[in-house]
């Protein structure tokens, strides 16, 4: 399973939001959870993000970890336009294996 989650936080919450961020990784860093893949980005705005989260066990394996249960707890707070979710299937894939060939 593979999902995307778009959201823009408020001005005054980037700050925060980005160690809040940082600690999440850090757990994740630590604790390698088995094939989840997790990735945030920010639009040029510097306010607009994007996140992408996949593995088998969507959204338990980010669930329960402690630093994303804080992340999580107000992020609806720290945003000034609603949170949106949606399921992705994959279409297309091009990327380079570790030879340099493609997939």
């Amino acid at each position: 399973m593979e999902f995307m989650i778009s959201y823009r936080v408020r001005a005054d919450c980037v700050t925060e939001h980005r160690r809040l961020l940082a600690d999440v990784f850090a757990e994740l860093d630590a604790l390698r959870p088995d094939g989840l893949r997790y990735a945030v980005r920010v639009l040029d705005d510097g306010y607009s993000y994007v996140d992408s989260v996949e593995g088998p066990d969507i959204p338990t394996a980010l669930a329960a970890l402690p630093a994303f249960q804080r992340y999580r707890a107000k992020l609806e707070e720290r945003c000034e336009t609603p949170i949106s979710m949606s399921e992705l299937t994959l279409v297309h894939s091009h990327a380079p294996d570790a030879a340099g060939r493609t997939e």
